[in-house]
């Protein structure tokens, strides 16, 4: 457990992170935003690789 809170609030630090330099150079609208769509994107590609990942399961 300890582990999985670790990586998550490294995860958190590093995307804070982003979040500031980005809304130092472009505004916190733009940063908010292209942070959101980054996270929908990576999101749908997780779900999308747990699909095939279960196809091929019930393949075999």
């Amino acid at each position: 457990m300890s582990v999985a809170n670790a990586l998550d609030a490294g995860a958190e630090v590093a995307i804070l992170a982003i979040n500031g330099f980005l809304s130092d150079r472009y505004g916190i609208g733009f940063a908010w935003v292209s942070l959101a769509v980054l996270g929908l994107v990576i999101f749908l590609l997780a779900i999308f690789g747990m699909q095939s990942k279960k196809l091929e399961v019930e393949e075999i």
